[in-house]
């Protein structure tokens, strides 16, 4: 009974600061990549609702509910803070702000057997352009024009899981810092 009472009491004195924190986040739609890296965000709502068969999405805010055309928009940012690419009928979750490497990640569904550990597959894309597997064969044909990244890549990343480092150093990931 002693416990309960603890239990109660915690999440009593817990709920105005956890209803504080719902209250206090809002998401927000990006219509372009120069938009995200600037972090200037249209149509700032408290809910929204990502179809995944319609071509739009409905957002709530405060004067009112609307539509938004789904090939309209670059990203989305929810209100738990993070952002997604929308691409068709999939979206893929950016990872950082950076002109001329953008990286992305997608959860992936496994088999019950690897519960609870989520795999993720990744992407990147140069500026805006079309998202590509993270590999290193990949990332030496997006970025032909340097000559000495082949190198740099087979010297800095064994394999293409290595590619996902993160220089917490310079708070960026190591391919980040590789193209700069």
């Amino acid at each position: 009974m002693k416990q309960f009472l603890t239990t109660l009491l915690m999440a009593g004195a817990l709920s105005p600061v956890m209803a504080g924190i719902g209250h206090q986040k809002t998401g927000g739609l990006y219509l372009s990549m120069n938009d995200y890296l600037a972090d200037h965000r249209y149509y700032a709502y408290s809910n929204m609702k990502l179809h995944t068969r319609k071509p739009y999405l409905s957002i709530r805010a405060d004067n009112g509910k609307m539509q938004v055309p789904r090939d309209s928009i670059f990203a989305v940012t929810l209100r738990d803070g993070k952002t997604y690419r929308l691409l068709g009928h999939t979206s893929y979750e950016i990872l950082n702000r950076n002109a001329r490497l953008l990286l992305y990640k997608r959860k992936i569904m496994t088999a019950v057997k690897t519960f609870p550990r989520d795999n993720f597959q990744y992407y990147f894309s140069v500026g805006d352009g079309p998202l590509q597997e993270l590999t290193g064969w990949n990332l030496k044909n997006a970025f032909s024009g340097r000559k000495a990244l082949p190198d740099q890549l087979d010297v800095n990343f064994r394999q293409d899981s290595d590619l996902m480092s993160y220089d917490s150093f310079h708070h960026m990931y190591k391919l980040e810092w590789l193209l700069q």
